[in-house]
């Protein structure tokens, strides 16, 4: 549909037909367009209205019968009954959605009516008088309705065989060629101008579609391109640029809200041995089958799962605090087990092994306050130093085997370096 879109506004055709997926959306745009303007349009209308009514009255008094006087003034407040009528009615929501017949009758009475004045009327100046005012309504329906060339053709079709015919049966005998002249070149030019503006609105309208559907891509594509720069390529999880923003937001929230956070690290033990043993491709796979297991530890919608750098992993875990992300670690220790990538190189297993490391701190809401559940000494803030906050390097190593006994299985060896506050889980 694009395509077919961009072909008929680059080299748009004499015809432009809305296509059929579309022609619902371009009726209802249209729609809106005469309801904004059907107010002053009509309020428009009615002036012009009395404008003629009005310079007939001053430039023509005294001339003609007492019957082309009469005649004319019928016609002048029955145009007026009918342009009024019609503008309260389609002020109703039920009788608007039918704006197209109903513009085209209104049309239509006021053409036929005054058209059969100029041809009943016998005194040449008021019946010339209204000869320019149906050609100034023919003008109005064709051009000022905005109602399509279509409808626009019917509209004048039907007032001028309806004012012929009427004249024709109150038992006119006019010149044809000369009463029908103004009528017929003002349809004619009106008609033409109404085709070219009911074309350019399509195109406008086709250029519309186009331009949403461009910035709709765009911004589609700029979402892509915005979680590709938060997304780490090869483990597809977030990057460590993600990570910290998420940990500086993440640690104003907890401070807001007086809750703990927790995080998990994790670092594949002799990766670079695996690497040299089993080559780059290998490295890389098994990088990211680390990544997917270490998702298993990043259940909520809060928690994060992000890649730290090299062969380090971390997890973020807002609302936890050290006995939770403890379980956390496990879990993740549980996940790496039942992968069992071979590692035949490793002095610690058989197969691939993870050293995980737990911190946990809750901010104090007050700017250097006590932890909440701390020792009570005072603990600076990340928004002091948000990079480098809760830059935590903890290893918690836990060598398995296989043939491991029960009581190596839980064997652990912590080392950590504590930055800013972070409490850390004891040995």
């Amino acid at each position: 549909m694009r395509e077919e879109l961009r072909s008929l506004v680059a080299d748009p055709p004499t015809v432009v037909h809305i296509p059929k997926v579309l022609r619902e959306a371009f009726h209802a745009r249209k729609q809106h367009e005469v309801q904004r303007v059907l107010r002053i349009g009509g309020l428009c209308g009615m002036a012009l209205g009395l404008t003629i009514v009005a310079a007939r009255m001053l430039l023509f008094s005294g001339l003609g019968t007492h019957a082309d006087n009469v005649l004319y003034g019928q016609i002048s407040v029955f145009n007026l009954v009918v342009i009024f009528t019609t503008i309260v009615a389609l002020q109703l929501p039920r009788v608007f959605a039918h704006y197209r017949p109903i513009m085209v009758t209104a049309g239509a009475l006021v053409l036929a009516s005054t058209h059969t004045g100029s041809i009943l009327i016998s005194e040449p100046h008021i019946a010339l008088s209204a000869s320019y005012a149906a050609m100034l309504g023919v003008t109005v329906v064709t051009i000022g309705f905005r109602n399509g060339f279509g409808y626009s053709l019917l509209t004048c079709m039907l007032g001028f065989v309806g004012g012929s015919g009427y004249a024709v049966w109150q038992g006119a005998r006019p010149d044809w060629v000369l009463v029908s002249y103004g009528y017929v070149a003002a349809s004619a030019v009106g008609l033409v101008i109404s085709w070219l503006v009911e074309r350019q609105d399509a195109l406008h309208f086709f250029q519309s579609i186009l331009l949403a559907s461009e910035a709709e891509e765009r911004l589609r594509l700029n979402q892509q391109l915005e979680a590709m720069s938060r997304t780490d390529s090869l483990s597809g999880l977030a990057n460590r640029r993600s990570f910290d923003d998420t940990l500086e937001a993440e640690w104003a929230r907890m401070r807001r809200e007086r809750a703990p956070l927790s995080l998990v690290f994790v670092d594949v033990d002799h990766f670079k041995r695996f690497n040299d043993a089993n080559g780059h491709r290998a490295g890389d796979a098994c990088l990211r089958a680390v990544g997917q297991a270490l998702l298993s530890g990043a259940l909520r919608p809060g928690d994060m799962a992000a890649r730290y750098g090299g062969e380090e992993f971390v997890l973020l875990l807002p609302k936890t605090d050290l006995a939770g992300g403890e379980a956390v670690a496990h879990r993740v220790l549980a996940a790496i087990d039942e992968l069992c990538l071979p590692h035949g190189d490793s002095p610690t297993a058989s197969h691939v092994t993870i050293s995980v490391g737990v911190a946990a701190a809750a901010p104090d809401s007050g700017a250097g306050g006590p932890a909440p559940g701390g020792d009570g000494r005072r603990v600076p803030l990340p928004s002091q130093e948000p990079r480098a906050a809760l830059r935590v390097r903890v290893r918690a190593a836990r060598r398995l085997t296989p043939s491991a006994d029960a009581s190596a299985e839980h064997h652990a060896h912590r080392r950590s370096e504590l930055s800013h506050g972070v409490v850390v889980s004891p040995p």
